[in-house]
């Protein structure tokens, strides 16, 4: 209360506690066709296999914060990690490092009536410049529809997380070659996630 009358945070309060009311689990449901959802029934719950030998696993993430933006420009700052487990235990990495951070420099280019984004990619490191992707791989229509919401152009600051995503693949790339054995396993936040539909028809790099 103040002077008498309720604060308007009060009354926020109030009316979600009056919307948000505990309701049964029900079953998964999807607005995407290309989701084919399963009951939640224990028949579809399975154990993991048994692995023969104690093998490793990658976990691999990135973030992103944002800078500085302009209609044509946003400058973000990107970290992509990988922790290693065997068991229980956690491992030092021995040929790579376990984090890379990197400017990201998004700008529009114009040409004719088209808008495009193209990115450079400036590691704090200069060593690992070959661990990010290419900067000719991360050149997007600001029409393209894997990234567009609605029919609205391209956000400029959405190829931040673009570039973020590339970087993840890329680096796992280098993890499974030079930190993990076969039976290893890498695990990439998002995999099981299908956002969007990003590809390129002849990459520089490998993704």
């Amino acid at each position: 209360m103040f002077g008498g009358k309720r604060l308007p945070i009060r009354k926020a309060v109030d009316a979600l506690e009056r919307a948000i009311v505990d309701v049964p689990m029900g079953q998964p449901s999807f607005g995407d066709d290309r989701y084919n959802p399963f009951k939640l029934t224990k028949d579809h719950f399975f154990p993991l296999p048994k692995r023969m030998t104690d093998g490793k696993v990658a976990f691999i993430d990135g973030g992103r914060a944002e800078l500085l933006s302009a209609p044509n420009f946003s400058i973000g700052l990107n970290r992509v990690y990988f922790g290693l487990f065997q068991g229980d235990q956690r491992l030092e990495p021995t040929n790579i490092p376990s984090k890379i951070d990197f400017f990201t420099v998004c700008y529009a280019a114009v040409r004719g009536d088209d808008i495009s984004y193209k990115t450079e990619l400036v590691p704090l490191e200069e060593d690992w410049n070959d661990l990010l992707p290419d900067k000719t791989d991360l050149q997007f229509s600001s029409f393209d529809r894997t990234l567009m919401t609605g029919y609205q152009r391209v956000s400029i600051n959405r190829i931040l997380d673009v570039a973020r995503a590339f970087a993840e693949w890329r680096f796992s790339k280098y993890i499974i070659d030079l930190e993990l054995e076969e039976g290893d396993v890498t695990v990439r936040d998002g995999t099981l996630q299908t956002l969007s539909l990003i590809h390129i028809s002849e990459p520089t790099r490998p993704y």
